[in-house]
């Protein structure tokens, strides 16, 4: 062949050097520099012939050859109207001459692909799964290139029709139609009969039949009824083998399309619902088959995880025929419950999959009637009572445990509470005696055996303790049966620090069922047992975090306890270390419980030295240490906060002045000039110390108002001056939310001043410059104030002069940069959008007035920011549609004139071609929607990513916002809602699945009314 062209030269050099293959070893930033030229390359138009030749040429390696097979089918995705009907022949042509010399490399499929896609643009070409198989069918070297291509060219049908929506060609609707009727559908009976003319080769021939089969079913163009009844269906099941993935994803596709759903089966014909029982048992018969490969295969978890997901999957599947057959799917559960008892991680995760959709098949969407489920009884509670005895072994820590690593022991937590959970599944089906007796028994052994003398392994009780803590949200607080004796049995256990633990974090657990009036009776003992974890460190974090449960539940019934509680109360600080927030909680709650009259004394013993303290330190000044100092001070001020997020008003209190203040505000009162001195003294302190006035006008705010308008309000600009936070920010927040609520008409026009004030001690921050995380801390605070100052004082804050400003900043420093993470940046973006939308939302004449003008720099704005990763989620799309389409009308001719201008702007590298002309004849329609298009997001969220991946600024797309005929975009939403379900199965299999802790509170109630009332 000859020499290739100076330009196909030099971008084989850049492919070279991009798949490893150039002389040496290029540095990281010159396989940057390469992949930056090609990227950009496929976009420019002479790129097409570049391509062709490079993949005619036998100068070029398989890898580069798949890279030029990968560009010419992104061209033909986007750039296809950059071809006259002469060069799309040409390509096709040259594209199929290359599929029959190639066929034995490695890039046959991405081939396949490009001429699949080629298929889906081409409309001249009318028939080609047709033309292809009447070229190829017959000559049996070809049958791989055709398997591949009849696999590729279903599969990529969804993400094709997808991309001619979206991309430089302009198909209309009634191409896509043709595409998917005459080239699909149509020739699917087709496509079975050549599967059926191959389907007795070899082992390799029947994989990419397989293959092949489950594309087409997968895209719904063949269905199951079709092979129902052929060896084909059998196929992925016989072939299952270790190391064998694609036989795993044909059988999974063939029994989820086997599914039969409960609404639709109420819907059907008897006759119907027959016919799709009977495919689900041909099916079921199929996947009992790979049961044998399980014992076969026992040294291979990976692969016995994989029949246990298709087993499961199909028990999930098809759970409404499971419950109401039970006894024909004997096997499959007997399988699933011996693979459980193989206690690997992976396995049984995956096992519980199945268990936990019978509970909410059952229970959450109500598919059982009480008469039904009575039929089923007789199968499950032995069923689940078996699931609960295999789970209480797998709990205990093995001996190996002492050796391991931080990350296996992070990871058998893990397991131990995705068991726990199961555990409260057995527990809503045999109920709490049933499921507490067991472990109670244990218990009972376990005392026994020490008055005996006999040692007992702690992991053996702990375990028990842990399966006992994990079910208390599903046993209620009225159980009488066990959970008293269970109660009485913890003091007398092992004393064994991890069994105390245990059994000190059990009482933790069930403070609820102790303040229920029949068991208030077991407070004395309880408290006293978890008072004797204090005396030992390594049971003084369950000691706290049980006192403080306690206290928040039974804080009324420990009222005669809180003088002894303040008599210890300096030694057990001492002792405390990292607990002593919960430990100041845990007193909090019962002080909280306390009548006013002897609050103040209350506070007199605990709040008042912490006043004090730091009275003591304005006194002694920084002193020879002044880091320990501040540590000091914060410790203090974190204790003072926890104290007063607790000690709120209570809810039947009612106040008018000129009455006494409640004791917690006249203390805050008190307070305040100490915190005022400190934030003087200590500046680096002040946003802690805000956190204390921020909790107090939250708490009190009618009764601290008029104290925070003369006495805080003035410090906090000054304070922010000398060191600016968001704390203090959020201080002033609060300030401005309770306004509507405690405020004078006459205090607006001073918190207006105060946000004018606190925006330029914003301003001139910025721009002196920032760390990042400070930056986006102060950003996100400064605008939630201005959302508050907007929500709260209208009619004030639009007068302001300070408000075009304001809204100026907000657009120019909304947050548009790439690959940060961090809740700052996530609130800093939301209190920008919101304050945008509010203000856009206003009917008022003069914020109208003010926005109008702003209209084009703010869609300048968001077409900075959603060119970010920042921006890529469906939620900030959706978002930044929203505000274009508010400024739409308000100002249509401007918006739409900004819109083009930024669209113009665009480089021609980057958006190249006629592309901007017919996205700009989309933009009238698009943004002048009266609603929001309810899939403008839903598809960007496809394809917004590796567009502007692919050209840099991929969001104009953005803009044309998918302007077709209704239909169509009803089709396309079914077509993407279908692939996004798939795929979604998929993903809840092959991972871990998140269990919901809390049932559906209302239907298990109304189940269980109707349980009883069918018993009666």
């Amino acid at each position: 062949m000859a020499v290739l062209s100076a330009k196909a030269q030099e971008v084989l050099v850049y492919m070279q050097i991009v798949t490893g293959e150039a002389p040496g070893q290029p540095s990281h930033n010159k396989i940057l520099t390469a992949d930056k030229f090609l990227q950009k390359f496929r976009l420019q138009k002479e790129a097409w012939a570049v391509y062709i030749e490079l993949i005619n040429s036998n100068f070029v390696s398989d890898n580069a050859g798949l890279l030029c097979a990968q560009a010419i089918t992104y061209k033909v995705r986007h750039h296809w109207s950059e071809l006259d009907p002469a060069q799309r022949l040409q390509l096709r042509n040259t594209v199929l001459a290359v599929l029959r010399t190639k066929r034995a490399s490695n890039f046959l499929r991405e081939i396949a692909v490009c001429l699949a896609v080629i298929s889906m643009f081409m409309m001249e070409w009318k028939n080609p799964i047709f033309d292809l198989m009447s070229e190829f069918g017959s000559n049996a070297d070809l049958h791989v290139v055709l398997l591949e291509y009849l696999t590729v060219f279903s599969e990529e049908s969804y993400l094709t029709l997808s991309d001619s929506r979206h991309g430089s060609s302009m198909l209309n609707y009634a191409e896509l139609r043709e595409i998917e009727v005459e080239r699909l559908e149509k020739n699917a009976p087709t496509v079975l009969q050549f599967l059926h003319f191959l389907v007795t080769g070899g082992e390799e021939s029947q994989r990419k039949i397989m293959n092949c089969l489950a594309s087409w079913l997968k895209q719904g163009h063949l269905k199951l009824a079709d092979i129902i009844d052929s060896p084909l269906l059998s196929l992925p099941f016989q072939l299952m083998c270790p190391d064998e993935n694609d036989c795993f994803n044909a059988a999974y596709e063939i029994i989820t399309i086997s599914e039969i759903r409960s609404n639709a089966k109420k819907e059907q014909s008897p006759e119907i619902t027959q016919i799709n029982i009977a495919t689900a048992m041909k099916v079921y018969s199929l996947v009992i088959q790979l049961q044998p490969l399980i014992s076969k295969n026992i040294d291979d978890p990976e692969f016995i995880g994989f029949i246990c997901e298709l087993l499961v999957h199909f028990g999930c599947s098809h759970m409404d025929l499971l419950l109401r057959e039970f006894s024909s799917f004997h096997i499959l559960i007997e399988t699933l419950l011996e693979c459980m008892k193989l206690n690997d991680p992976n396995i049984l995760l995956r096992t519980f999959l199945i268990w936990n959709t019978m509970d909410k098949y059952i229970y959450e969407d109500l598919s059982v009637t009480p008469r039904e489920y009575s039929t089923i009884t007789p199968h499950l509670l032995p069923l689940f009572t078996r699931i609960f005895n295999i789970l209480i072994p797998l709990l205990r820590y093995p001996e190996a445990a002492d050796n391991w690593t931080p990350k296996e022991l992070d990871d058998f937590r893990d397991l131990r509470h995705e068991v726990g959970d199961m555990l409260k599944i057995c527990v809503t089906h045999l109920g709490a005696k049933v499921a507490l007796q067991r472990p109670y028994e244990i218990l009972q052994q376990v005392v026994a055996a020490q008055q005996q003398g006999r040692a007992m392994d702690w992991r053996d009780v702990e375990a028990v303790l842990f399966a006992i803590r994990t079910m208390a949200r599903v046993i209620r607080d009225d159980e009488s049966d066990v959970l008293p004796l269970v109660m009485s049995l913890l003091p007398h256990l092992p004393d064994h620090p991890k069994i105390r633990y245990a059994a000190i974090l059990v009482i933790g657990r069930y403070t609820k069922w102790s303040a229920y009036k029949e068991n208030k009776q077991f407070i004395p003992q309880q408290l006293a047992f978890v008072f004797t974890g204090f005396s030992d460190k390594e049971i003084v974090p369950a000691a706290a975090q049980a006192l403080r449960h306690l206290a928040d539940d039974c804080g009324e019934y420990m009222i005669p306890y809180l003088s002894e509680l303040y008599t210890n109360y300096a030694t057990l600080m001492s002792v405390l270390e990292n607990e002593r927030i919960e430990f100041i909680s845990s007193i909090a709650f019962i002080v909280a419980r306390l009548p006013p009259a002897e609050l103040t004394e209350a506070l007199t013993h605990f709040c008042v030295p912490l006043a004090q303290t730091l009275v003591d330190i304005c006194a002694r000044g920084p002193g020879e240490n002044p880091r320990a100092t501040l540590k000091e001070i914060e410790e203090t001020l974190e204790y003072l906060i926890e104290y007063l997020k607790i000690l709120r008003l209570p809810s039947d209190f009612k106040w008018t002045s000129p009455q006494p203040l409640y004791p917690v505000a006249a203390f805050i009162e008190s307070l305040w000039p100490v915190l005022d001195k400190i934030m003087s003294q200590f500046p680096s302190v002040a946003g802690v110390a805000s956190q204390v006035a921020r909790e107090a006008i939250t708490n009190f705010p009618h009764m601290l108002w008029r104290f925070a308008v003369t006495n805080i309000v003035p410090r906090l600009v000054s304070l922010c001056e000398t060191a600016p936070s968001g704390q203090l920010l959020r201080l002033a927040r609060s300030v401005v939310r309770e306004f509507r609520k405690a405020g004078r008409s006459e205090d607006a026009a001073g918190l207006v001043v105060m946000v004018e004030q606190l925006s330029d001690v914003v301003f001139k921050a910025i721009e002196a410059g920032l760390s990042r995380d400070k930056k986006y801390d102060l950003l996100s605070d400064y605008f939630y104030l201005l959302g508050a100052a907007f929500d709260e004082m209208p009619d004030q804050f639009s007068r302001s002069s300070y408000l075009p400003t304001m809204i100026q900043f907000t657009y120019t420093y909304i947050p548009a940069d790439n690959y940060i993470e961090g809740n700052d940046i996530e609130y800093a973006i939301n209190g920008a959008v919101y304050f945008l939308e509010d203000l856009l939302s206003s009917t008022r004449p003069d914020v109208r007035a003010i926005i109008k003008p702003l209209g084009p720099h703010i869609i300048a704005a968001l077409f900075r920011a959603m060119t970010t990763d920042m921006w890529v989620e469906l939620r900030r799309i959706r978002q930044a549609a929203g505000i274009v389409q508010s400024l739409d009308r308000l100002d249509s001719e401007t918006t739409r004139k900004a819109i083009v201008d930024v669209v113009a702007s665009v480089d021609e590298d980057a958006f190249p071609g006629d592309a901007k002309q017919m996205l700009l004849d989309k933009i009238a329609g698009a943004i002048g929607l009266e609603k929001e298009n309810p899939m403008a997001g839903f598809l960007l969220r496809y394809f917004v990513v590796p567009y502007r991946r692919a050209n840099g600024n991929g969001l104009i797309l953005f803009f044309g916002k998918c302007v077709e005929e209704k239909g169509e975009e009803e089709v396309m939403e079914l077509r993407a809602l279908r692939a996004l379900v798939v795929q979604l199965r998929r993903d809840i299999a092959a991972g871990y699945r998140e269990i919901q802790d809390l049932k559906a509170a209302n239907a298990k109630l109304t189940w269980e009314r109707d349980a009883t009332l069918n018993k009666t």
